[in-house]
């Protein structure tokens, strides 16, 4: 890797704050920790990756497939989907086993909002984050069509971010995003990967709730 591409790696791992921090720095007026929280840290961090991502286009630096914004058959989606239920539910009793457990405030929510804002809005969000606009520049800065580098750069940045529930919770996170990155680059859409995320927040209600 060249010093040019060393630079791009790093100005885009410098994206992750710079999606959060206006998130959080606006959900700090909504008041107490709840739903308004949570609704407005997906909604801003999404929309600050989207907005870069659509910079980068219109600079017509990167095409809208460098993002995975790419159409899947339905019958590869319910694949990646089905696997990984599959494999997320024992790992998501691994980290229950572990004592380890979200802040109080989100704990408290009821199934539908859980269901709302975690297998849903969450899973969009993240993704549109780590395997849209960062993968995507990850992709373009180091080795073109290979793909072990970005996936796994990604992942670890992923579960850097999960690190304040637990070193338990980190390593699944990390292997979420290995998963969601590897079904990103072997199916070229975002989709399969918002798909794999879903089930694994979905594994974690059931585990939870059920």
């Amino acid at each position: 890797m060249n010093a040019w591409s060393a630079f791009r790696v790093i100005a885009a791992i410098a994206l992750v704050p710079a999606c959060y921090a206006p998130a959080f720095a606006l959900a700090s007026r909504t008041g107490p920790l709840g739903i308004l929280t949570l609704v407005t840290v997906i909604l801003v961090s999404a929309t600050v990756a989207f907005a870069i991502a659509a910079i980068l286009v219109l600079q017509h630096k990167r095409s809208v497939g460098d993002f995975g914004a790419r159409a899947v058959e339905a019958r590869s989606a319910l694949m990646w989907f089905a696997g990984s239920l599959a494999l997320a539910l024992p790992v998501v009793m691994i980290v229950q086993a572990g004592g380890e457990a979200p802040p109080d405030f989100i704990r408290a929510l009821d199934i539908q909002a859980a269901f709302v804002l975690f297998v849903i809005c969450a899973s969009i969000q993240e993704e549109l984050i780590f395997r849209g606009t960062l993968l995507g520049i990850f992709n373009n800065a180091l080795a073109q069509g290979q793909w072990l580098g970005p996936v796994t750069l990604s992942a670890v940045l992923f579960g850097l971010l999960h690190l304040s529930v637990g070193p338990i919770t980190a390593a699944a996170a990390t292997l979420l995003g290995f998963l969601t990155g590897y079904a990103r680059f072997r199916t070229g859409s975002l989709v399969t990967a918002i798909l794999c995320h879903s089930a694994f927040n979905l594994a974690s209600l059931l585990v939870r709730y059920i």
